[in-house]
């Protein structure tokens, strides 16, 4: 998904801001955007302006109180009132095909009878007023979901159900772990035989799972 455009109300020091994220010249959206600014002029609220919503809707987050950013006080959110964030976020097919599979394969695995399946919306509105976070419809919002349904998917390994989002981060730190090229790098003439090394892991490993 990328982010089109930004409109800010009553949000920290931006009373009213709007900033659009297309490239005016080849009218689509950059991968790359840089901000520029003297210091306190709202650099890091505008990307926490970005966050915030796609944080909650994409259950990063419960509330706005759970958003976890080095200068951002829950306390002072509605200081001047009730802040009013609405992004327009575009969404490719392959994105909104991956998502509505991985909502299927889910869904599969609960016992709720009435789930709502994810949209195939191209561009979506969301907008946080206050502490609502929505989109006009609810299938839209569920759109955001495709990482909260790959992290509560389970799989069987060696006859255990394991959650997906675990196993995937666990084989990411495995494969930086023993990789030898990694650790000779990191320590350099301090690192010991690659034999040992693993050795030592999967002793580790033997303890942690005891």
């Amino acid at each position: 998904m990328k982010v089109e455009s930004i409109s800010i109300t009553n949000f920290k020091r931006f009373e009213n801001l709007e900033v659009s994220f297309q490239n005016q010249t080849i009218n689509t959206i950059s991968n790359r955007f840089l901000v520029l600014g003297d210091n306190g002029t709202g650099k890091t609220t505008l990307l926490q302006a970005i966050a915030l919503p796609l944080a909650l809707a994409t259950k990063q987050i419960q509330r706005v109180t759970d958003f976890d950013w080095l200068g951002f006080l829950p306390g002072r959110y509605q200081r001047w009132g009730a802040p009013r964030i609405e992004l327009s976020v575009l969404f490719t097919d392959e994105e909104i095909t991956a998502t509505r599979a991985l909502f299927k394969r889910w869904a599969a695995t609960r016992t709720e009878r009435s789930l709502i399946e994810p949209g195939d919306s191209k561009r979506v509105r969301l907008i946080l007023d206050g502490e609502r976070c929505y989109t006009a419809t609810d299938a839209q919002y569920y759109q955001f979901a495709g990482r909260y349904y790959a992290r509560n998917l389970y799989i069987t390994e060696g006859g255990t159900q394991v959650l997906l989002g675990w196993y995937w981060e666990r084989k990411e730190i495995e494969n930086y772990l023993i990789d030898p090229k990694v650790f000779k790098k990191a320590l350099g003439s301090n690192a010991p035989p690659a034999s040992e090394y693993r050795a030592a892991l999967l002793a580790s490993a033997e303890k942690i799972g005891a």
